[in-house]
């Protein structure tokens, strides 16, 4: 027999329908089916009393009737016989109709000796499944056709599915209320409630989203508290969204009462099933779900998959190699020994008062041997971001001198003053308030306004914190209410500039900073394989880390990285 995998939604559910991204886990168990040819065609699935052929049909059966139709008319195969065996609950939430449409294209194309290809096999599945619900995202039929863990979002058209690998093992608990929700009225209600409330449901439609990428990053680094307080979190939107039931919150608060690390419901809402993230082995709590109410539950394990070898490392510069120009004890010393290893390097950096090739010579003074092409500013990364939104533009500058130069070799037109077709602000500390002025009267009249980053301050010479960029571009930002496009750290864009120069992916490469905000978000932004924080900048132990995310290691300085690279490496 021919199979399709069940799915649980871990995180994007409604949201997914308007481009936002979710996150599904393929079930082992699905539905599976056979096909033959006979002189009539007939659909039979026991497990759900139904058996239809060409003749008449009860009219609850009119969509399974009219999908069996267009079935054999995708396949062209007019006298299907179509035997059906579900391992799920229809309506449940897990996926039942779309592992149907799966196991019975495969079926079929297995008659036939011609395997679909999986796009083929994808497309027509989603066709079948609206049948049922008029217009699903995709992700159901993904995660029956693929397996796995996967991050789903449709964008600009087309359905954008990525692999996740989990770094920890995964328990969880699927528990069923024993009543169904209907999938195609649920996400017509999401819909009459975002026409009616688009602001404030907007809102919550984009909270989903970033919960998702948020559940992405904890799934891949293996935070397993992480990932169950986003899946309470996540069951709180969709309460918003009114999809929840009683009982399912019934389920979700004594799943919880039992000692998950969180829980939500999954699948579309307004019965259906619920999933339970367990802190250990999960038949305790299927017990306590069967005894809150549960008509069945089902325990699902997934394994950690092994780290990829770390073939890279991302640094920081000021706080971590240097402070004020001159090299920290071991700098030199440790860039060496990371080389030595194999590792591949890339200095990242927020400093906007020096080009690549001037950072590098300035590095080199102090001692830290570093080639231009190892280094990526703040500055380089935005210069190209208005060169490809606005090529050969008037650039209005509020930066240090270099800049004009920088921008002009782009292709750019560097100015200080007058209009332009964008502004940018980079950290130039002869700026007054002329200056600063003339940057907001070029945004008020409508320039787009770019920066490097919004970096609260820095630690000055004396030892005290001084007024960092992001003073300069919140005065612009918030006189002239235009929101900054931001192209430092800690945007994940820029890190994958980095990763592009690299040649690797996200897992396997570290990076090492000092800044809570720039460095430790923006690694977690990014995906990469860990960060560490080193105490010669602007992090003090004490301080607190942001919620949900903290630093794989903190090390006194960069002298002690490259044992916590050996470290990083025995893990693969």
């Amino acid at each position: 027999m021919f199979s399709g995998h069940g799915k649980a939604i871990l995180f994007g559910e409604h949201a997914v329908v308007y481009g936002q991204p979710a996150l599904a886990l393929a079930l082992p168990d699905g539905v599976r089916a056979s096909a033959a040819r006979a002189a009539e065609p007939c659909l039979r699935i026991p497990a759900w009393r139904v058996e239809l052929g060409s003749g008449t049909h009860p009219p609850e059966q009119e969509a399974l009737a009219r999908w069996f139709e267009t079935l054999r008319r995708l396949m062209d195969e007019p006298c299907l016989v179509l035997e059906v065996e579900p391992q799920l609950p229809a309506g449940g939430g897990l996926g039942s109709s779309a592992a149907l449409a799966v196991a019975a294209l495969r079926a079929v194309a297995g008659l036939q000796q011609r395997p679909l290809a999986n796009e083929q096999l994808e497309e027509h599945a989603l066709e079948l499944e609206r049948i049922f619900h008029g217009d699903p995202s995709g992700i159901d039929t993904a995660a029956a056709a693929r397996g796995g863990l996967i991050r789903f979002r449709r964008s600009g058209g087309q359905r954008v599915v990525e692999r996740l690998a989990p770094r920890a093992a995964l328990r969880f608990v699927l528990a069923y209320t024993g009543s169904s929700g209907n999938t195609g009225e649920l996400v017509a209600g999401v819909r009459r409630l975002r026409e009616a409330r688009p602001r404030s449901v907007g809102r919550i439609l984009n909270q989903i989203g970033r919960v998702a990428d948020d559940g992405a990053r904890a799934l891949t680094a293996g935070r397993l508290e992480e990932l169950g307080a986003l899946f309470d979190e996540n069951h709180g939107l969709l309460q918003a969204l009114r999809v929840s039931t009683p009982q399912l919150d019934a389920l979700v608060h004594a799943a919880r009462a039992a000692g998950a690390l969180g829980a939500k419901l999954t699948g579309a809402g307004g019965g259906g099933s619920l999933i339970a993230l367990s802190a250990g082995e999960p038949d305790k709590l299927a017990l306590a779900l069967r005894q809150a109410g549960a008509a069945f539950t089902r325990c699902v394990r997934i394994e950690a998959e092994p780290w990829p070898r770390l073939r890279g490392v991302f640094l920081d510069v000021d706080g971590v190699l240097v402070r004020h120009h001159l090299a920290l004890p071991g700098a030199a010393e440790a860039l060496r020994a990371i080389r030595a290893r194999g590792l591949k390097l890339m200095l990242l950096t927020n400093l906007t008062r020096f080009s690549s090739q001037a950072l590098a010579e300035v590095l080199g003074a102090a001692g830290i041997e570093v080639a231009p092409e190892e280094v990526l500013t703040a500055q380089e990364a935005t210069l190209a971001a208005i060169r490809a939104a606005q090529p050969g533009a008037k650039v209005h500058l509020l930066a240090p001198p270099h800049a004009d130069a920088d921008f002009a070799a782009a292709g750019l037109q560097p100015s200080r003053e007058g209009s332009a077709d964008c502004v940018y602000i980079g950290y130039d500390r002869q700026a007054g308030f002329a200056e600063l002025s003339a940057a907001f009267q070029a945004v008020d009249a409508g320039a787009p306004l770019f920066a490097a980053h919004m970096d609260k301050s820095y630690p000055d010479t004396s030892g005290q914190r001084s007024l960092g960029l992001g003073g300069l571009v919140a005065a612009v930002s918030f006189c002239s209410d235009q929101e900054p496009i931001l192209c430092g750290k800690p945007q994940a864009k820029f890190f994958q500039q980095g990763l592009e120069r690299l040649g690797l992916p996200a897992d396997e490469v570290a990076f090492v900073g000092d800044s809570l905000f720039s460095d430790l978000i923006g690694s977690s932004n990014a995906g990469l394989r860990a960060c560490a924080l080193v105490l010669t900048g602007t992090y003090r132990r004490g301080d607190a880390f942001p919620d949900g995310v903290a630093p794989d290691a903190v090390l006194p300085s960069i002298a002690e990285v490259p044992a916590w690279l050996d470290g990083l490496a025995g893990e693969s």
